[in-house]
C-alpha cells in the first residue's frame, strides 16, 4: 500500500482491494524463501546420494530433482555477465582499417 510513497507524503484510504494485495505479495515472499530452501535441501540430498553409490537416475527419482539440472554447476551469486564488444562513440574506424589496410 505504501510502496513507492514518500516519507510524510499523504497516503488515500486504501481501496478494499489493497490489504489483499499487500497480503497476497507477502504470502508470495515467504513462499519463494520456503522454496529456495527446499530446493537447496534436495539438490544437497542428491549429492549425497550420488556420492554414496547410487545412480544418477535413481537419485533423481528419489528427490524429484532433474539431472539436467542436478549436473549443472552452481552459479555464484556474485557473478557479473560480461559486457559485450562495444564501440565507444567516435571509436569507430573506416572499414579499410578493420581489413588490415592502411
Amino acid at each position: 500500500m505504501l510502496a513507492g510513497k514518500q516519507p510524510g507524503e499523504k497516503v488515500g484510504k486504501p481501496s478494499a482491494d489493497q490489504p489483499e494485495i499487500a497480503r497476497l505479495r507477502r504470502d508470495l515472499a515467504a513462499a519463494e524463501r520456503k522454496l529456495a530452501t527446499t530446493e537447496t535441501a534436495l539438490m544437497g540430498t542428491y549429492r549425497e546420494l550420488t556420492e554414496a553409490g547410487v545412480t544418477t537416475r535413481t537419485a533423481a527419482g528419489l528427490t524429484g530433482v532433474p539431472r539436467a539440472t542436478a549436473a549443472r554447476r552452481p552459479e555464484a551469486p556474485s557473478r557479473r555477465r560480461r559486457a559485450g564488444r562495444r564501440l565507444r562513440t567516435g571509436s569507430a574506424r573506416p572499414n579499410s582499417s578493420w581489413c588490415g589496410r592502411s
